[in-house]
């Protein structure tokens, strides 16, 4: 099964005393939980041996209806997951301990671990994720997951279109019942017919007697030229000092517009360090094409060196892309992970058939010098199907070892089954490849290249294998870390309507994955870790229609990584705030992050600089000039030269790190308005003194409003510069004003003297308005500011 090297495993493990032959990663474990509510994330223990031989161990426990585990038994190395669910538990603290035994000997007692679990009451809580949904011409369906984030068991909600939307075709369902661990899929349906190119955006109310949560939905339809999208969106690759690496990473390019996509790329930074393989491609809406390079490490030392790649296509709306690459390169003393690939394994066999054909996972180890690994499998069902055990042998960066892994259906009933197979070097550098197969029911055809459902089987659920980032993972905050799973049906099939959506326990926002190989129903995201934390879960879920919902989750860790991060959806504008809102060129935005810049910075220097203390912004491949730096914000200025209607990346640099890009869409106008306190219009009176509720405007009177992202002026004023002396830059589209619901006459809208990228709106307060605070309405063509609101007397 494996290039065996059983001498090897003599170095493994460090010796213990001879009684206790199992070590563990984990002595005792303690979860936390609400009455009533969802299973608390799981945590794992990884078991390991203090002997050269492997060992064969059980877990029991007494058995408490909340506690579980998987699996029961194996071979060291091993990992066991353990969970606890608090739905059916009052208020209290519960304590119980599971016990882990050699079977090969009785003269070591078994380990005992305390497991602690302690339920509190909590009121129910609305969640749904995600909480922002973007989507193009081409992607007409997505889904959301609405689950109760308190306790007190059911919650039921309803869903609703605020201010409706025509183009919204279907909600499904529009109401519904989450209960505690089966959070409910809400599948949206966008018709396009009849739509113009342009930007959309509505709201979706999600409510409840436990409180209401507004989830919007940007639907950006572009003309037939293509747009590029990379998948992943970064890589992170650790490596070792002194050592080259046998790597031979890709990159897919998608394009997901339409039309024919020819792409070149070419390294903007880090040129040293990789070297382009397959640089110029063609992509389709249907046939991807790819990116690939080889890593130069040999001779670096030990630190973070980052690469930036650039894709670019005269036909594609979002041109340029970018994609960046961290080389971790690790010091000779840090001990390495063994890093698998595949990270999961997916068979499908027929009832009264000889099994699959066996699959190989490879072992990478960043060292020159061989080194030896272990491994073991088991079943979560405990059923011996996965003939997977006492396996050694030696890997290395040139010569990668390999596992050959192979199941046995017989005796097997159809259904779907899942497996694990632990990778050690040491006690502590261990790592897990998932394993799944699926069991047809005799006399069925498994699906194929040439037909892609099943014969003589119809589905009823759906499967999930990772085949990315292993279970056990160990990653640094801040760099990128590709996500893919296999979506399948128990038929074996690939799905490709499904909707896939992570969730991460250490609070980083809920992501949707895109389908990115139909042959197989692979799903791909790329997670930037915001927030580090010693157990930390990836809970993903499924959903397909006419098939409930399937979940599945990996554990590992995430590390403290002082990196630049840009948050998703971060870059609004300065004034509204609004996440996802389109943008116009010139517009004063905001961008939210952490570790933007090394110290806080507001130059004050005309016209304004594109980099302080070493942080910059590209926005489309353009610098952009920047008001203020800060550790976890920028403002900044959308450069006026970008053309409206396209889309764009956004990515920031500080001190030679890169974050990994965040998206915006620009349009010609998107006006946001100043306001105050309590939404009050920010407003000048004619003498330049603030209008407030002590001293209002006057019908009839000559008053000033200040906004931002009106879009490009005549004459047209240069990103970062002031309008030049004696000069009215006026927008090029007029806006519209209403006061009370009166029309507002206009007596200039353009730029303000003096400042950058600060408009101003100098109107006259309808005669017949009303009194008191009155509501401001502004409009630029289809576009609408935040509304405001305006003493008047």
């Amino acid at each position: 099964m494996a290039r065996t090297a059983p001498v090897v495993a003599l170095a493994l493990f460090c010796c213990i005393a001879e009684a206790q032959t199992l070590q563990l990663s984990q002595t005792s474990l303690s979860f936390s939980g609400y009455s009533g509510g969802d299973a608390a994330d799981p945590q794992s223990i990884i078991i390991t041996s203090s002997t050269p031989a492997q060992v064969r161990f059980r877990v029991t426990s007494p058995g408490r209806p909340w506690l579980r585990f998987k699996p029961s038994t194996g071979t060291t190395p091993a990992r066991i997951s353990v969970s606890v669910d608090p739905s059916d538990l009052a208020a209290a603290s519960y304590e119980e301990t599971i016990q882990i035994a050699d079977v090969s000997t009785t003269s070591a007692a078994p380990i005992a671990v305390p497991i602690r679990l302690d339920v509190e009451e909590r009121t129910a809580q609305l969640d749904v994720v995600p909480n922002f949904l973007k989507m193009d011409g081409r992607d007409t369906t997505d889904t959301l997951f609405v689950r109760n984030a308190g306790g007190g068991g059911r919650i039921p909600f309803t869903v609703a279109v605020v201010g409706g939307a025509s183009w919204i075709e279907s909600i499904t369902p529009m109401r519904g019942i989450a209960a505690p661990n089966a959070p409910v899929p809400v599948r949206i349906t966008v018709s396009t017919d009849g739509l113009e190119t342009g930007v959309y955006r509505a709201v979706l109310r999600f409510t409840s007697l436990f409180g209401t949560e507004d989830v919007p939905v940007g639907l950006v339809l572009g003309g037939p030229s293509p747009v590029i999208k990379t998948l992943p969106h970064g890589f992170q690759f650790d490596l070792r000092e002194g050592t080259d690496t046998a790597l031979s990473p890709r990159v897919t390019i998608f394009n997901k517009g339409r039309g024919m996509l020819a792409w070149t790329a070419d390294v903007v930074e880090g040129g040293d360090l990789i070297k382009l393989v397959a640089a110029s491609g063609l992509s389709t809406p249907s046939a991807p094409s790819f990116l690939k390079f080889a890593i130069e490490n040999d001779g670096l030392d030990a630190g973070s060196y980052y690469v930036l790649l650039r894709i670019t296509s005269p036909q594609a709306r979002n041109s340029p892309a970018y994609l960046p690459i961290v080389l971790n390169v690790q010091g000779k003393d840090i001990p390495p992970r063994p890093d698998l690939s595949p990270a999961g394994l997916f068979f499908v066999a027929v009832s009264g058939q000889p099994p699959p054909p066996a699959q190989t996972v490879e072992v990478h180890a960043p060292t020159r010098q061989p080194i030896p690994f272990i491994a073991s499998g088991s079943t979560d069902d405990d059923l011996d199907w996965l003939p997977f055990r006492a396996v050694t042998g030696l890997t290395s960066s040139s010569r990668p070892g390999q596992t050959t892994v192979s199941v046995n259906h017989a005796g097997l009933a159809p259904g779907v089954y899942s497996g694990e197979i632990v990778y050690a070097f040491s006690k502590t550098a261990v790592s897990a490849a998932r394993v799944t197969l699926v069991v047809l029911p005799a006399g069925a055809q498994p699906a194929s290249t040439k037909r892609r459902s099943a014969e003589a089987c119809v589905p009823t659920r759906l499967a999930l294998t990772q085949s990315d980032l292993v279970s056990n993972f160990s990653i640094p905050s801040g760099w990128p870390a590709p996500l893919t799973v296999r979506l399948s049906d128990d038929c074996g099939a690939p799905v490709t309507d499904g909707q896939v959506v992570l969730s991460y326990s250490n609070g980083d926002p809920a992501q949707v994955m895109s389908l990115s190989d139909p042959e197989n129903g692979s799903y791909s995201a790329t997670w930037v870790p915001a927030r580090d934390g010693t157990s930390v879960s990836i809970t993903a879920r499924a959903a397909s229609p006419n098939l409930p919902l399937v979940v599945a989750q990996l554990t590992g860790s995430v590390a403290p990584n002082r990196v630049p991060i840009l948050f998703d959806n971060s870059t609004v504008n300065q004034f509204s705030g609004v996440k996802g809102l389109a943008l116009a060129p010139g517009t004063m935005v905001t961008i939210q992050g952490s570790g933007l810049a090394s110290a806080a910075a507001v130059p004050n220097v005309l016209p304004l600089l594109t980099n302080v203390n070493g942080t910059r912004v590209l926005v489309g491949g353009v610098e952009a000039p920047l008001y203020a730096v800060s550790e976890e914000q920028i403002r900044a200025q959308i450069p006026m030269e970008l053309a409206p209607n396209r889309q764009y990346q956004v990515l920031v640099t500080a001190n030679g790190a890169y974050t990994v890009p965040d998206s915006i869409t620009l349009v010609a106008a998107q006006p946001g308005l100043q306001l105050g306190e309590e939404a009050r219009v920010v407003a000048q009176h004619s003498d330049t003194s603030m209008v407030s509720r002590g001293a209002p405007a006057a019908r009839g009177e000559t008053i000033t409003f200040f906004l931002v992202g009106m879009g490009v002026t005549e004459p047209l004023v240069r990103s970062g510069s002031t309008v030049p002396a004696g000069t009215m830059a006026k927008a090029v589209a007029q806006p519209s004003v209403t006061i009370d619901g009166k029309p507002a006459e206009v007596i200039f809208a353009g730029l303000t003297p003096g400042s950058v990228g600060l408009y101003q709106i100098r109107l006259r307060v309808p005669a017949d308005a009303g009194q008191g605070d009155l509501i401001v309405s502004i409009s630029q063509g289809e576009a609408q500011s935040n509304p405001g609101v305006l003493p008047v007397r």
